[in-house]
């Protein structure tokens, strides 16, 4: 940094000071105080910077990933019904047996018939209708738990032993599950292009195969919960005192998007359960409780969370919520960790016909890699 300086003489010639400076220079520039205080302010700027660059391209990729997910829904939907995977003769357990025959109604995974009176013996109404039960289709899961050797049997949703998984083939029978389960339950529009080697070139759309299939990159998955819709009615003479009565031909759909859906063999990697306690809330939501005595619960805000009740006298009762805050991190009590959470979603509230807390209190399931959860009403055709 130059300075010009000048003599007291030439100053006063030119009237720039008076006779009181005459022992001073007149001397014009920047301190070394002052570069560095430059120097400071500069570099604060760039690191606030270089900080908003990852996080503006973890909004970007938020922002992709939710514009994907409507299209994953409706395809999800489209093949939910064109397929005709609302009939429940192409529904079969993970070890074979059908979930529903002709002769014999619903099946449970062991083939017996689903019976029609609740857990008092009394008559769940007076057709004696039969109680469908709830289940999770997914061969995604099925057929790579088969192909890597593993029990299906232990790969009911969240360890609860009342909702098994599904598949739509006799897996006893039919042979290349994996490659069927993911050409159906797999979405295939996230297309893949070879990169560019030159500025004015083109993308080159990628081909599998003998040439004539378009490659997908595979990141968006999907499974279908179908839980029978019911009907209940509070009766304080009976006991129990709800009343619940399926819909016949009616089930509650649950469509689940996964982004990169991760799998291991330890079910308990995939999905985890804890206890939630209904703290307060109705119409659209709750704030629960979250109690695990397994030493993890990892809840964090945005993820997607089914509360199944467990009530020993009604069906389970399936609803999904999305977290929307929680309480900072889980802390002990006891032998428990503890975390509470808000939640938006479907109906909620303790002790009524159509919520998920009749026991008092519920089970909450994460399952890793939900990005969305798409419900609906659908009719089932036994044609």
């Amino acid at each position: 940094m130059a300075k010009t300086c000048e003599s007291n003489g030439d100053a006063r010639q030119r009237g720039s000071i008076t006779p009181f400076a005459d022992a001073d220079r007149a001397c014009h520039g920047l301190s070394l105080i002052e570069v560095l205080m430059a120097i400071f302010v500069v570099t604060v700027g760039l690191l606030g910077v270089v900080t908003l660059l990852p996080l503006s391209q973890k909004d970007a990729s938020q922002g992709a990933i939710e514009d994907q997910v409507s299209l994953v829904g409706k395809s999800a939907w489209r093949d939910f019904v064109i397929r005709g995977m609302n009939r429940p003769g192409v529904w079969f357990y993970g070890n074979g047996q059908p979930v529903y025959d002709v002769d014999n109604g619903w099946l449970n995974e062991a083939g017996n018939p689903l019976p029609t009176t609740n857990n008092e013996g009394l008559p769940m109404n007076e057709g004696g209708l039969q109680i469908p039960p709830t289940f999770v289709l997914d061969p995604w899961l099925i057929a790579r738990v088969l192909a890597a050797g593993g029990d299906p049997h232990e790969y009911h949703f969240g360890d609860l032993h009342d909702i098994p998984r599904a598949t739509l083939w006799d897996v006893t029978q039919a042979g290349g599950l994996q490659e069927l389960a993911d050409e159906l339950f797999m979405f295939s529009d996230d297309l893949v292009f070879q990169p560019l080697t030159n500025a004015g070139g083109l993308p080159r759309q990628l081909f599998s195969g003998a040439g004539y299939k378009r490659t997908s990159a595979g990141l968006f998955s999907w499974m279908a919960i179908l839980a029978p819709e019911w009907t209940s009615e509070l009766n304080p003479d009976s006991d129990p005192p709800l009343e619940v009565t399926p819909v016949p031909g009616l089930y509650r759909l649950s469509l689940v998007i996964f982004h990169r859906r991760p799998f291991s063999l330890d079910p308990s990697q995939n999905e985890q359960a804890y206890v939630a306690e209904h703290v307060s809330g109705g119409w659209g939501g709750a704030d629960v409780s979250l109690h695990s005595n397994t030493g993890k619960l990892e809840v964090k805000r945005n993820q997607w969370i089914a509360l199944v009740s467990t009530d020993p006298n009604v069906p389970p009762v399936l609803r999904w919520f999305r977290v929307t805050k929680t309480g900072g991190d889980p802390y002990t009590n006891g032998n428990e960790l503890l975390l509470e959470c808000a939640l938006v979603g479907s109906y909620t509230a303790p002790n009524l016909s159509d919520g998920v807390f009749m026991g008092g209190s519920a089970k909450a399931v994460m399952v890793k890699g939900v990005v969305a959860v798409f419900e609906k009403v659908v009719s089932l055709d036994f044609n």
